[in-house]
């Protein structure tokens, strides 16, 4: 399912339309321009796996700093993608040298919990330098069982706090960029995105990407893992089915367990099938920390870095949730 070459391409080829206008008229046009790019996902992919973002950068003139973070997950990519990711940074920051902006840069990744490689700090070539070496030593760390996994929650939680931190910058002058396929199955407690914790039904899921299927399609006589059709478990109304999740989440968190790689209770304090399962609250959680950007003014681009599954294997329910 995890695709790195798509993902590769997206970091290679995203794209930075640097906008300068002159400081009589940068505030209208720069308004006009975050207003028609606010909240809105990035560009489709094409059939070269390119995708654009257009993020507005103020002259040094104006004296303006723009904040920018993005999540990766690294749950569907790999180390040349984090290498593809510098060197796609590195020409952003040429362009900086060229235009004279000022522009913040932080970087979240995420597996089965989120860490900062690189947090908010003005973009240069010093900053370059360490966002390499930082890169270098995350995927050691997430490669750790209690790392595993896939946590979309706890990426955008991280690049909340991270860009809601920095109250030197107007949210409207904030980009949150989070690249991922969506097959998200792990969530956060306590506010807290360093940790990734699972539910388990005891029906052969795991507390994994798999739990969706024992409720919603129970695995087939031939041993086939397929996540549901359009007519067979994907909500109808995406607003309502989270909506109902939060509403009653809290019946079900004394089921929560920490996520940990092959070495899973499966046997106690498990979550009725007809309760809210893991994948469910992962969801939630993904869906309301974006919302929480959005509603903050925050501009938010979310790239699907790869269908979620192929051919006959593909996550109909995942797709659906992203759009």
């Amino acid at each position: 399912m995890k695709n790195s070459k798509r993902i590769l391409g997206v970091l290679l080829l995203l794209v930075f339309s640097v906008f300068v206008g002159k400081t009589v008229n940068a505030a209208t046009l720069d308004n006009e321009k975050l207003e028609k790019s606010k909240s809105k996902t990035a560009t489709a992919l094409d059939e070269n796996y390119e995708s654009r973002i257009t993020i507005s950068l103020p002259s040094k003139e104006e004296e303006l700093v723009s904040d920018v973070v993005f999540v990766l997950d690294y749950s569907s990519c790999s180390e040349e993608t984090a290498a593809a990711m510098i060197e796609m940074l590195s020409e952003l920051n040429n362009s900086i040298k060229t235009t004279n902006a000022s522009i913040k840069v932080g970087v979240i990744i995420f597996r089965g919990y989120a860490v900062k490689a690189f947090d908010l700090a003005t973009y240069n070539d010093e900053a370059i330098e360490e966002l390499r070496e930082n890169v270098s030593k995350i995927p050691e760390e997430l490669q750790l069982k209690s790392g595993k996994g896939s946590n979309l929650p706890a990426g955008i939680l991280a690049a909340k706090q991270m860009l809601l931190a920095d109250t030197s910058v107007a949210n409207n002058r904030k980009y949150a960029i989070v690249i991922s396929d969506g097959a998200t199955y792990l969530f956060t407690k306590n506010n807290e995105y360093n940790k990734g914790y699972t539910r388990i039904t005891g029906n052969g899921g795991g507390g994994s990407l798999y739990e969706w299927d024992e409720k919603y399609n129970p695995i087939t006589s031939t041993g086939e893992r397929k996540y549901p059709s359009l007519t067979n478990g994907i909500p109808e109304n995406w607003d309502s089915f989270l909506n109902n999740i939060e509403k009653n989440n809290a019946e079900y968190e004394k089921y929560d367990k920490v996520y940990y790689r092959d070495n899973m209770d499966c046997v106690n304090n498990l979550v009725p099938l007809d309760g809210i399962i893991t994948n469910e609250v992962s969801f939630m959680q993904s869906a309301k920390f974006y919302h929480d950007l959005e509603n903050a003014g925050i501009n938010t681009y979310f790239i699907q870095s790869n269908v979620a599954g192929e051919g006959d294997k593909k996550y109909e329910v995942i797709d659906s949730f992203v759009k």
